[in-house]
């Protein structure tokens, strides 16, 4: 017996192969987060991580971000630990609005600390959901012990839309196919 296929079995592979795999984004695991969704990890590997580190003024900093074109950064120890944040905010409420001389004042006097992280293998819903619950818009992402880069919430939103659209070219294949 020979196998061969019809220019109609290969449409429907066209067609079943993306159904599968949208409906198989929706099968929820035990921790709720689809199976095929894209980690931190991922959302973070092509990205250039940009730091600051401990005991460098202000001015340095944001001078940092500003040719960067960032808005948030890790602030590290000598030994690359993380200590704190800097963000826009931060510039604006506890430099700028207290008129602090950026060139004097240190990073660590003005950092926030106690930063909330999130975990490389974290789906970014799950980021989403934190930085919105706690009002932030960087999050720093960590693989273990180590810093591996930072989230804002555009990146965020960028991937929630290529998530939609592809949701949406799937569901109009299905209905096309179904017609």
């Amino acid at each position: 017996m020979s196998e061969s296929f019809s220019k109609r079995d290969l449409l429907n592979y066209k067609v079943v192969l993306p159904l599968i795999i949208y409906y198989f984004k929706q099968i929820q695991n035990n921790t709720g987060r689809s199976l095929i969704m894209k980690s931190l990890r991922d959302i973070c590997q092509d990205k250039p991580m940009h730091f600051v580190n401990t005991g460098i003024s202000v001015y340095e900093v944001v001078r940092h971000m500003a040719e960067n074109n960032v808005g948030a950064v890790p602030v590290l120890d000598k030994d690359g630990k993380l200590k704190g944040i800097f963000s826009e905010r931060d510039l604006m409420i506890k430099c700028a609005a207290k008129k602090l001389d950026m060139e004097s004042t240190k990073i660590d006097e003005v950092m926030t600390k106690g930063v909330i992280l999130m975990e490389a293998g974290d789906s970014y819903e799950e980021c989403i959901k934190i930085m919105q619950q706690e009002n932030i818009r960087h999050m720093p992402v960590r693989d273990g012990d180590k810093l591996i880069g930072m989230i804002s919430m555009r990146d965020l939103m960028q991937e929630d839309a290529e998530e939609k659209k592809q949701e949406i070219e799937n569901l109009n294949t299905y209905i096309y196919y179904y017609k």
